[in-house]
């Protein structure tokens, strides 16, 4: 019996010093290092924004029968109450800029990306080899790259980690593009390959693909 409480009591002091050496880790960490759990700490905060804006996109969608469109979204001011009743206030990012939303074309649109930067690069929620990517990567409306977005959300039907180029270039990423004119950047057909396919200046640079760039052999998906 005596033997057995030596034990006991030899465990839980152990277990006591355990935690207040994990304390003291904390505290130091924090004093050597402030800025980064601050940092963290607005990373919570993007993720949380950015589930709040997904559920009431999708309870705007349950009345509306569509998501908003971009010029509603475009309208909303930080910490106004804009959104109302699915979001009593619009959130934005805690550098005081709008979070990246964008929603489909037209006046119904059927879906929704929703992107941020987390400033720890090593969070486990952006997604595995981001930052292995061709830095030409196109994501968003077509101008955001890697360095800039690396967390989001989307609506079932897509995804924000495609990659996209903007509405006006008439088309969405589905493989690499020729450049028939200006403005106009076309998908090539399955199976194509081509080399060089941007050396025609009368495509618009935000229409170039990734795959396309510094004349590498594009194969379309």
């Amino acid at each position: 019996m005596k033997k057995n409480s030596l034990r006991a009591f030899t465990l839980v002091e152990f277990i006591i010093v355990v935690a207040l050496l994990m304390l003291l880790a904390i505290i130091t960490l924090s004093a050597l290092n402030p800025g980064l759990l601050t940092e963290r700490a607005r990373d919570t905060q993007r993720k949380k924004d950015l589930g709040r804006i997904r559920v009431a996109f999708e309870e705007y969608f349950n009345d509306k029968g569509c998501f908003p469109t971009q010029a509603t979204i475009d309208a909303l001011e930080c910490s106004k109450n804009g959104f109302q009743p699915w979001l009593p206030i619009w959130p934005c990012d805690p550098n005081g800029q709008k979070y990246y939303v964008y929603t489909g074309s037209g006046t119904c649109p059927t879906s929704y990306r929703i992107l941020t930067n987390l400033k720890n690069k090593q969070d486990k929620q952006i997604p595995s080899g981001w930052y292995s990517q061709n830095i030409g990567f196109k994501f968003g409306d077509g101008s955001l790259t890697i360095n800039e977005v690396n967390y989001g959300v989307s609506s079932l039907n897509t995804s924000w980690t495609l990659e996209t180029v903007p509405d006006h270039c008439y088309t969405s990423f589905t493989g690499c593009y020729t450049s028939p004119g200006v403005g106009m950047c076309n998908a090539l057909a399955s199976g194509v390959n081509m080399q060089n396919s941007y050396v025609n200046p009368d495509c618009l640079p935000e229409c170039f693909v990734s795959c396309c760039n510094s004349g590498r052999i594009c194969v379309s998906l």
